[in-house]
C-alpha cells in the first residue's frame, strides 16, 4: 500500500533520523535528508538514507514503490514528476534530473516526467539527464553512467 505524505516542510525531515511505522510498514529517513516536495507518496518498507535531497524548481511529485531504497547523498529532482518502482535501488551520489532549461540557463524550467521501473538498480555516481523518460523494469545501470 502506498502512503501519501502531505505537508512536509524542509525542517520536518532534515535534522533527525526518522523511523515512521504504519502498521507493518516502515519508512526510514536518514539525518540531513531534505524533502522539499509537496506531493510525496511512499510505499511500504522504504529506506531513504542520509543527506538525500528531494525537490525541484516547480511543485512536481514523487512516488516511491514498496521495498525500495534511496542511498546517501542522492539528488532527486521532482520538478517534472519522478516515479521510482518497487524493489528499486538508487545508489550513492546519483543525480536524477526531471527538468531542463533548453539552451538558456536563465529560462523557465521545462518539466519532464521520469518513470523508473520495478527492480531497477541505478549504480553509484550515475547521472540521469532530463531527456530520459523511462528506465524499464529489471534494468541495471552501471556505476558512473551518464544516461541521456
Amino acid at each position: 500500500m502506498i502512503r501519501k505524505l502531505t505537508r512536509f516542510t524542509s525542517r520536518s525531515l532534515r535534522t533527525y533520523q526518522y523511523r515512521l511505522v504504519f502498521g507493518n510498514s516502515t519508512l526510514r529517513v536518514g539525518s540531513g535528508t531534505e524533502i522539499r516536495c509537496r506531493n510525496v507518496s511512499i510505499g511500504e518498507h522504504v529506506e531513504i538514507d542520509q543527506n538525500v535531497f528531494i525537490g525541484g524548481e516547480l511543485n512536481g511529485s514523487l512516488v516511491i514503490g514498496n521495498h525500495s531504497k534511496i542511498n546517501s547523498n542522492v539528488k532527486l529532482d521532482t520538478t517534472g514528476n519522478l516515479q521510482v518502482g518497487s524493489s528499486s535501488v538508487i545508489s550513492e551520489f546519483c543525480i536524477l534530473y526531471t527538468h531542463g532549461h533548453g539552451g538558456d540557463p536563465f529560462s523557465d524550467p521545462r518539466p519532464y516526467s521520469l518513470v523508473i521501473g520495478n527492480n531497477v538498480w541505478v549504480g553509484a555516481r550515475t547521472l540521469i539527464l532530463p531527456s530520459v523518460r523511462e528506465i524499464p523494469d529489471n534494468t541495471i545501470i552501471p556505476a558512473g553512467s551518464v544516461i541521456r
